[in-house]
């Protein structure tokens, strides 16, 4: 009996897995699952029939017989002659489903291997990483046959060549195709979409879903004809020949390889400073054309395996894949942020780790939920929840760092076991040619290596007329694209990953179906091969043409920023070699030595660049985010906006303007870019609750705002203020019938905005408009702070341009400081609100000082964890009250914000605002004028930045589709 229940496990075990091995000795056409049941047959057999075990029990050990017929007279008969057959069957009775586990890890081991050898030597980072693994999977699927040999009359090896390794590499090759997709896709595709910037993907969206819709339905057309007529496999080419494929087939084989997967290329393009939306558009189309490739696939190979549709049915499972797709992956990832917003307690270790398993679950949750109960696209599902995720989860995440390492942990697993896989298939595929004698006994044929090479240039010509027919969409919609734009996207379009996955699946599924196993082996080749030739001579091949295009040219002025910042390094190092010398302790060094190891500082050179700039330090710098601003930054670095300094100031920004109109842009990017950490410093150490809305809001408007860095000064105030600008729909605004559908659309809403997670701090109502005076006040002090840090960043400079540009960028921040004031004062904010919210503020910092004092007991053993939150079991109620909004801001229903009447509602001026958001700052010169209040005349305010920076109304337009 016990024996009879180890059977039942394995039958289970071999179901779940999916995979079977030459060692098992299956009969041709027979998969891991029919064995499954075989065996599980044979062990319900043995239970109904007690009498039986003690019969059959001799030769249990040899899993029922070789081909699991025999009856249990049969057995009694052959018993006497197992004796006989105990070194035939010995390597067959040892081959179990859990050998499978042996390859995986020596993937990872040599997916480990590789990614060693190019940290430590460039040289082999000019090639992809997984270039390396597919070459390496090709080798080793090579040795494998050499060294097991190949039966040509029953497509089988003849001898586990490499001991147990190669039953396990037979089972990896022969993995269950569903289960590929359903192991690896989910994390590829999660992956790519928790790294997508929200902003910059709204922006680029109709740019990538023309290259993912009708450009995919193009190129996979185009690909499909091709294949059909000009390839000699195809039925088109030849009618005649017995395994043609079919147009269905070629449709399946354009859509493979029309799926994108440029990571490579949009690591380059982030290393070498070329614009965001050039590399989401990339990184766009990539994650959006995998799942159309993806239902386009699935539909015509139903299609040529012999399942019979209408051209409405196809219609109709496009639009269902697709919409339901989405409809699914926006569910699942708002009811994931809604979770994380309640496990983000950074004192609670398990909260961590739910966090990075409630995303990893998302991921494949929707992928099976899409794919098995529903039937819809698992990969658009995947997508959508990831990007609902990422759009406002990075703000609850305990350990935003960890978390990334997690993600790409995961896409280092699926990409390092997917090309290594795909290339021991194809080494095998090639192997088998090669020690074949006759033509019958491969399915590969010499001639199909050339029709290979001849795809891939049909393949990337096809990509470019795509792109040229779809060019005016990408032209005139979104942010644009240049022509220069369109050949990176063009030499881009690298395959990958999930073509790979589909292309094994291919392979597998095809000796299940109506595919011949000789056309599922072209198809693995071709895919393999064309996608093998984009990552050798597209990807490595791609810096040149960013080059030769002239697309990073715009980048020079932040060279220059760059190789001022590279002297402030150097200069930091000489300071602290000073500053340490003068300890007791080091009274004794060899300074000599020390020079000589960091000779790159103290050289005759850099030493004289460093006297022309001042001798400028940058220690404060490097701590800035850790401390705290100087009350007056003006007095700290003088203020540009005053009267004596202004006409000095504008004829020198004609200068920069002239001779280097780049370098303005790339100090309000900078500032930007210290404004974005700086919010998130805040969020992380406390200042800012996480569950607040500000977060969220505050870094939107900051990356609406640096797309308009080369035309406009700093904005983002603006952009922020549009956010509370617009009063929300109400059924009083429509129609009995929109009045019923209101609840739908306000819980639509609060989904979208992310609203049901975060909330407002201090909300008060003006003219029907909910504003958060926590998330403003977030914004003075983030702009303080950031002056401060840019400050230090640039320091002194001869760079006249530099110089001026530094000058220019803290007096628009002074300009964005004032406007904030005026706004709540004409927004009739009183002192006592100011008071109150600083009341907030200050009782947070001292929470979380206290809270992190703790933490850092813990982390140098005074406290193990139990005992520190015990410690802190009162201060976490403590954050909570601090956190909620205040009492007298609501109504009796508590979800409802009390509107106060601007006319009776007691008003305090701007200097006495400013007196009490920042006591003792004296209010500096402002070209701002007075902004009105919020909700009255809105769409005819001025900027916040002077009249010259009105937003015209394409740039209104493009603020609108944003927020």
């Amino acid at each position: 009996m016990q024996l009879t229940g180890m059977r039942i496990f394995a039958g289970l075990l071999l179901i779940a897995t999916g995979v079977s091995g030459p060692g098992l000795q299956t009969p041709a056409n027979t998969t891991g699952s029919d064995l499954a049941y075989r065996i599980l047959s044979e062990a319900t057999s043995d239970t109904a029939d007690p009498a039986h075990d003690e019969t059959t029990s001799d030769v249990e050990h040899g899993d029922g017989g070789t081909d699991g017929t025999d009856s249990g007279a049969d057995q009694d008969a052959d018993h006497a002659q197992a004796a006989d057959h105990t070194t035939d069957t010995e390597h067959e009775e040892h081959v179990h489903s859990y050998i499978s586990i042996l390859y995986l890890f020596f993937m990872v081991t040599c997916g480990m291997l590789v990614a060693t050898i190019q940290s430590k030597k460039p040289a082999f980072l000019l090639l992809p990483y997984t270039v390396f693994m597919f070459v390496v999977g090709v080798i080793f699927g090579a040795i494998h046959i050499a060294a097991s040999g190949y039966d040509g009359a029953t497509h089988t090896t003849k001898e586990a060549g490499l001991g147990v390794l190669s039953d396990s590499m037979e089972m990896w090759i022969n993995i269950d195709a569903h289960l590929l997709l359903f192991a690896f896709l989910p994390g590829l595709v999660f992956a790519d979409s928790m790294s997508i910037n929200w902003h910059t993907f709204k922006a680029v969206f109709i740019q990538a879903a023309t290259l993912a819709g009708p450009g995919v339905v193009m190129g996979t057309l185009m690909m499909a004809a091709l294949a059909y007529y000009v390839l000699p496999y195809g039925c088109g080419a030849s009618p005649d020949e017995e395994g043609c494929w079919s147009f269905s087939l070629c449709v399946a084989v354009g859509s493979i390889l029309s799926a994108t997967d440029p990571v490579a290329v949009v690591g380059l393009l982030k290393a070498m400073g070329c614009p965001k939306f050039l590399q989401m558009q990339i990184a766009g189309e990539a994650g959006l054309n995998d799942g159309v490739a993806l239902v386009i696939f699935i539909a015509f190979w139903k299609l040529a395996k012999g399942e019979d549709w209408t051209a409405a049915d196809v219609a109709l499972y496009f639009l269902r894949l697709a919409l339901g797709g989405v409809a699914v992956g926006f569910i699942f990832g708002n009811v994931s942020l809604y979770w994380l917003a309640h496990v983000s307690d950074r004192l609670k270790e398990s909260h961590g780790i739910i966090q990075i398993s409630l995303t990893i679950a998302t991921g494949y949750l929707v992928f099976f939920t899409c794919e098995e109960v529903l039937e819809v696209s698992g990969v658009l599902g995947v997508l959508y929840a990831g990007i609902g995720v990422a759009k406002s989860g990075w703000p609850l995440f305990n350990s935003a760092g960890g978390m990334e390492e997690v993600w790409h942990t995961v896409e280092f697993y699926g990409n390092t076991l997917l090309f290594m896989l795909a290339g021991t298939i194809t080494g095998k595929l090639v192997a088998v040619h090669a020690v074949c004698d006759s033509d019958a006994c491969s399915n590969i044929e010499a001639q199909d290596y050339a029709w290979t090479l001849l795809f891939y240039v049909f393949m990337v010509l096809g990509r470019a007329l795509m792109l040229l027919v779809v060019y005016p969409v990408l032209k005139f919609s979104g942010p644009g694209v240049s022509f220069s734009d369109c050949v990176v996207i063009w030499w881009g379009g690298l395959r990958g990953a999930v073509g790979l996955a589909l292309a094994i699946m291919v392979d597998n599924d095809a000796s299940e179906n109506r595919i011949d196993t000789k056309q599922s082996s072209r198809i693995m080749l071709l895919v393999a091969g064309c996608a093998f030739l984009t990552l050798v001579v597209n990807a490595p091949t791609a810096e040149l043409v960013v080059r030769k295009l002239g697309i990073i040219d715009q980048t020079k002025s932040k060279k220059k920023i760059l190789d001022h910042l590279e002297l402030l390094t150097q200069a930091a190092v000489r300071e602290h070699v000073d500053a340490l010398l003068r300890e007791d302790r080091y009274k004794g060094v060899n300074v000599a030595d020390i020079k000589k190891w960091v000779h790159w500082a103290y050289t005759d050179e850099v030493i004289e660049r460093a006297k022309k700039c001042g001798g400028a330090k940058i220690t404060s710098a490097i701590h800035a985010l850790e401390m705290h601003a100087p009350d007056n930054v003006e007095d700290h670095y003088g203020d540009p906006t005053k009267p004596e300094m202004a006409d000095k100031h504008e004829a020198d920004l004609q200068e920069v303007l002239k001779d280097a109109p780049c370098m303005l842009k790339e100090s309000r990017s900078l500032f930007y870019s210290i404004l974005r950490g700086t919010i998130w410093n805040f969020g992380s150490s406390g200042y800012l609750p996480r569950l607040s809305r500000a977060s969220t809001v505050l870094l939107h408007a900051i990356d609406i705002a640096e797309d308009y860095a080369d035309s406009r000064s700093l904005c983002d105030f603006e952009f922020l203020r549009q956010v509370y600008a617009q009063p929300p729909w109400t059924p009083k605004q429509g129609h009995f019938v929109f009045s019923l559908a209101f609840p739908i659309v306000h819980a639509l809403h609060e989904l979208n905005e992310g609203t049901f997670v975060n909330r407002d701090i201090e909300p008060f109502v003006r003219q029907g408009v909910v504003i958060d005076l926590y998330t403003f006040l977030i914004l003075l002090d983030a702009h303080r702070r950031a002056r401060f840090v840019f400050g230090n960043a640039i320091g002194e400079t001869q760079q006249t341009a530099m110089a001026v540009a530094k000058k220019r960028v803290m007096s628009e921040s002074l300009a964005e400081e004032n406007a904030i004031i005026n706004f709540l004062a004409k927004n009739h904010v009183t002192t006592e609100m100011c008071w109150r919210s600083r009341t907030k503020q200050l009782a947070l910092r001292v929470l979380v000082s206290v809270k992190n004092e703790v933490l850092d007991w813990v982390e140098h053993g005074i406290l193990n964890a139990i005992e520190a939150e015990e410690l802190l079991h009162h201060l976490h109620g403590s954050l909570r009250l601090a956190s909620q909004p205040h009492s007298e801001w609501k109504t009796q229903d508590s979800s409802k914000v009390a509107d106060f009447d601007a006319s009776n509602d007691p008003s305090s001026s701007a200097a006495e605002i400013r007196d009490a958001l920042l006591p003792g700052v004296p209010q500096p010169r402002s070209p701002t004028q007075d902004v009105k209040p919020t909700g009255i005349q809105q769409q005819d305010d001025p900027s916040t930045n002077g009249s010259a920076d009105k937003p015209t109304d394409k740039e209104r337009s493009h603020v609108d589709m944003h927020l």
